[in-house]
C-alpha cells in the first residue's frame, strides 16, 4: 500500500511538472506571436504615415489600427492625438512612435523621411552641353570605362541618377543634370564615394539613402553649386576645397558633416535633426544677407527660400 501511494505521488509530481512546462511553452509562443504581429501592424501604420507625407499632406494621421500606437516626438509639425499637424511637406520629418501590444513590452521606433524636391522644369529645357566639348558620362560610358575620367582639359556631363560605385573625375568642370542618389548594392561595405577636380554644378538634388550602408564621401577640389542635399546615412561627408552655394540642406542622421574651405552661401533652409552633425565654413558664411567668418553650424536655421 505504501509503495502504491509513493508511486501515485511521484506520478502526480511528474504530471504537474509536465503541465507547467507545456503551459510556459504555449505562453512563450503566444508572447512571441503577439510581438511579431505588433511589429507587422506598426510597420503597416508607419508605411501609411509615410505615404501621406509623400503625398505632401500637411496633416497625417495613424488610421484605425488593432494596435495602440502613440506618437511622442516629431521634428516637423505638431502632435495632436494620433495625428501630426502643421507639417511643412518640403522639409524632412523625424518621428518617434511607441507601440503597446496587448501582451508584451512596449516598443519604441524612430524613423525619418524626406520628400525629394520637384525637379526644376528648367532642367528639361536647359540646353545640354555639346558632346564635342564635353565627356558624356552615361550607362555606356560606365560600362566601357568604369566611373572614371582623367582629362583635365575637358568638362563632363553626368546623365545618370545614381552613384553606385567609387568614382573619380579628373576634369576641368562637371555638371550633374538630374536628382542623384548615392548607394551601393548587395550590402557592400561603405557607400559610393566620388572625387571631382574642377568646378561642379548639381542641377538636381543629392540624396544619401538611410537604407543603404554608411560612410559615403563626396570630395570636390574646385567650386560647387548644390541643389537640395538630403543626408540620411551615418558618417557621410561632403568636402569642398573652394567656394560653395547651397539650396536646402538636410542632415538627418548621425555623425555627418559638410566642410567648405573657403566661402559658403546658403539660399534655403538648413535642417539639422541628427546627433553630432554639422556644417563648417572656414571662410565667410552668408545667410539672409548676414555674414560670419569661420563658423560651425550645428542647429537648424532659415536662410530664405529657394
Amino acid at each position: 500500500m505504501v509503495e502504491l501511494l509513493a508511486a501515485l505521488s511521484l506520478f502526480a509530481i511528474v504530471m504537474v511538472l509536465v503541465s507547467t512546462t507545456i503551459f510556459q511553452s504555449f505562453k512563450g509562443e503566444d508572447q512571441t506571436s503577439n510581438q511579431i504581429e505588433a511589429t507587422q501592424l506598426a510597420n503597416i501604420a508607419l508605411q501609411d504615415l509615410k505615404s501621406q507625407y509623400q503625398n505632401k499632406k500637411e496633416t497625417i494621421c495613424i488610421q484605425q489600427s488593432e494596435l495602440t500606437i502613440e506618437i511622442s516626438d516629431v521634428s516637423n509639425g505638431v502632435v495632436k492625438d494620433n495625428c501630426i499637424e502643421e507639417i511643412t511637406p518640403e522639409e524632412p520629418i523625424r518621428i518617434t512612435v511607441t507601440t503597446f501590444p496587448q501582451n508584451g513590452e512596449p516598443n519604441t521606433i524612430q524613423t525619418a523621411w524626406a520628400n525629394k524636391s520637384n525637379q526644376d522644369l528648367t532642367v528639361t529645357i536647359v540646353e545640354t552641353p555639346d558632346e564635342e566639348d564635353n565627356v558624356i558620362i552615361d550607362e555606356e560610358y560606365i560600362k566601357k570605362n568604369g566611373c572614371y575620367l582623367n582629362d583635365s582639359q575637358m568638362d563632363f556631363v553626368y546623365t545618370l541618377r545614381e552613384i553606385t560605385e567609387d568614382c573619380t573625375f579628373v576634369s576641368k568642370n562637371g555638371t550633374f543634370l538630374y536628382d542623384i542618389s548615392f548607394y551601393k548594392y548587395k550590402n557592400e561595405r561603405g557607400m559610393a564615394d566620388i572625387t571631382v577636380t574642377g568646378d561642379v554644378t548639381f542641377r538636381g538634388s543629392i540624396s544619401f539613402d538611410e537604407n543603404n550602408p554608411n560612410d559615403a564621401e563626396l570630395k570636390i577640389d574646385g567650386n560647387a553649386h548644390f541643389g537640395d542635399i538630403f543626408i540620411n546615412s551615418n558618417h557621410t561627408t561632403i568636402t569642398v576645397k573652394e567656394n560653395a552655394t547651397f539650396k536646402n540642406v538636410n542632415l538627418n542622421n548621425n555623425h555627418s558633416s559638410i566642410t567648405v574651405d573657403k566661402n559658403g552661401t546658403f539660399n534655403g533652409n538648413i535642417n539639422i535633426t541628427s546627433k553630432d552633425s554639422y556644417i563648417t565654413i572656414h571662410g565667410t558664411a552668408s545667410c539672409n544677407g548676414d555674414t560670419q567668418n569661420g563658423i560651425i553650424i550645428n542647429e537648424s536655421r532659415s536662410c530664405g527660400s529657394n
